[in-house]
């Protein structure tokens, strides 16, 4: 299973992004590693994406351009799996761009035994992992959910096989949720690395041509795929990430309830949240995100006294 120059696969959902779509794609094409294929899958794109993109396939043979009708990201990225090649695969939104050693630092951290590497999230001023480190599931998907790698595909990398049966649910947000749930059945501890590389992802925080993913009332079926991966969590006894999840749901319920006004949704969020809240352990909590279990207490106490 040696990585050594193995191939990785990009995927890259493409909707109306022309301002950011060439910087994007050179990004990747000026990477230091080499050895890789882009699958670009227009999702309906009606700027001038299309153009954009099949000049690169024109140019690069690496470069496969897809066009399908908008159905949104997770049909796109889909589409991109059941095409890949390579024997790792890396997701990069069109509105961003990659520092050149992005994917090099990537491969370099894996072993035999690897099967996820990922940076820390951009944002993310946690230092404890000066070096590559190998993680246990338990601590992966804490450190997901408690926003030291996020719950996000594009600064991570795959090896191709662990994915072959795992899809992105399509027509809804927040994709990745159930995409991870998957992913928990098919890796052990010590198969994961996080890697202290700062700022090898530049993320584009106002995305005004992505894909499908703007917000909707529908998002409570995020809230819904969190606590079915809680209780796997808690059938597979990763105690830490079942506190670190639920903490993470409960404040996605109090937004959610805050800015929703369709009342069936709210009285549904309510419900989550309240089964939710009675087993969340404060006491863990105190010491894993002290302000995040402060504003769900208040929020607890405020919906109690209305």
């Amino acid at each position: 299973m040696s990585v050594e120059n193995s191939k990785v696969s990009f995927i890259v959902p493409i909707f109306n992004v022309d301002p950011y779509l060439k910087a994007s794609l050179d990004s990747i094409a000026h990477q230091t590693y080499q050895n890789f294929e882009v699958i670009m899958i227009d999702d309906g794109s009606t700027d001038h994406s299309e153009l954009i993109a099949k000049s690169y396939a024109r140019k690069d043979s690496r470069f496969e351009y897809i066009k399908t009708k908008n159905n949104g990201q997770s049909h796109a990225r889909n589409i991109g799996l059941s095409r890949v090649k390579g024997k790792f695969i890396s997701f990069v939104d069109p509105d961003d761009s990659l520092e050149k050693n992005f994917l090099k630092n990537l491969i370099n951290a894996f072993d035999d035994d690897t099967l996820i590497a990922s940076y820390l999230f951009p944002s993310t001023k946690y230092n404890k992992h000066s070096i590559s480190k190998k993680i246990t599931v338990d601590d992966f998907f804490s450190m997901m959910f408690s926003g030291i790698i996020g719950t996000v595909v594009w600064n991570k990398l795959f090896r191709a096989n662990i994915l072959e049966k795992v899809r992105f649910p399509e027509g809804q947000v927040h994709e990745e949720i159930e995409f991870f749930r998957q992913i928990l059945h098919v890796i052990n501890d010590y198969e994961v690395v996080v890697v202290n590389e700062k700022h090898q992802y530049r993320y584009r925080e106002v995305r005004k041509g992505n894909t499908k993913s703007t917000f909707d009332p529908k998002r409570i079926v995020g809230a819904k795929d969190e606590t079915n991966l809680i209780l796997d969590l808690k059938k597979m006894q990763k105690s830490k990430s079942v506190e670190v999840v639920n903490l993470d749901t409960l404040v996605f319920l109090k937004n959610f309830i805050q800015e929703v006004d369709d009342i069936d949704f709210k009285k549904e969020a309510v419900t989550i949240f309240d089964e939710l809240y009675a087993h969340v352990n404060k006491v863990k909590l105190f010491f894993i995100k002290p302000i995040w279990l402060l504003s769900i207490v208040k929020f607890r106490l405020k919906q109690r006294n209305e």
